[in-house]
């Protein structure tokens, strides 16, 4: 018996000298015989995550991690853009981050002079992922989307119209009218308002404003108007009937007020 307990006692110190002096890789502070024919279990390293990547190539191939996308207009007399705000629905979100990831980086960029000039300062576009998390915020202002001072620019010119287009109902709209200063049938139509197929075709913003589809443009050199006084004198064509109407450049219509005599 004597015998036993002292193999024993042999076994255990000689195996805690192995344990102490040769420790393995991978199996932890303590080593025992026979481990080696086990799988060996690394420590588990945690990766840091890496920031959102900015780049509209790498949003577009992120789109399903993408939950949603919110729009907020700033104006100056609205900076925390309480006024007008909007999410884009599934499908355009895809359209969305379809278009924008066709815009070109361009740096030091200048736009082209704005003719006529928008009312708004910017559009903010905020991204939401799938997580809650929300990526650093891009602002949309004349065809051109900054992030991160780095500015995307749209050639086809646009994804500004489009991306208006989305509001939700006629409300939005007329804000969405003014802060684009829509002067021309055209826009009107690609706004979104509503459109009716007449000859000529017409186009009516929420407020009963109407273009006419005539094929004339704003032009640098075209004298605006603002009423229908200003577009009669400046020889623009007349619809006949009561009250008369005047047809402004950009198919513009001028309804002439009653006067007092």
């Amino acid at each position: 018996m004597k015998k036993i307990i002292i193999s024993l006692l042999s076994i255990f110190v000689a195996t805690s000298a192995i344990a102490d002096n040769n420790t393995k890789e991978g199996y932890g502070t303590r080593y025992f015989p026979g481990m080696e024919l086990f799988p060996k279990v690394r420590p588990v390293e945690h990766k840091k995550e890496l920031a959102p990547d900015s780049k509209p190539e790498n949003l577009l191939q992120d789109a399903k991690s993408i939950s949603d996308i919110k729009l907020k207009l700033i104006t100056e007399q609205d900076p925390d853009g309480e006024k007008l705000q909007w999410s884009l629905d599934l499908p355009f979100r895809y359209v969305f981050l379809t278009r924008f990831a066709t815009m070109q980086r361009a740096d030091n960029y200048t736009p082209e002079e704005d003719t006529w000039g928008r009312s708004y300062q910017k559009l903010e576009i905020q991204f939401v992922r799938s997580d809650g998390k929300v990526l650093p915020p891009y602002y949309l202002y004349r065809n051109t989307i900054t992030v991160n001072n780095v500015t995307y620019v749209d050639n086809s010119k646009e994804i500004e119209d489009w991306l208006f287009s989305t509001v939700r109902n006629y409300k939005q709209l007329e804000v969405v009218n003014v802060a684009l200063n829509i002067d021309d049938y055209n826009r009107c139509k690609e706004i979104g308002n509503l459109h009716h197929e007449t000859d000529p075709e017409q186009c009516i913003f929420p407020d009963g404003t109407t273009f006419l589809n005539v094929n004339t443009e704003l032009k640098e050199d075209t004298i605006r108007t603002f009423n229908f006084d200003d577009c009669f004198a400046n020889k623009n064509p007349i619809v006949a009937g009561f009250p008369r109407r005047c047809v402004a450049p950009g198919g513009r219509l001028y309804t002439e007020q009653p006067k007092v005599r």
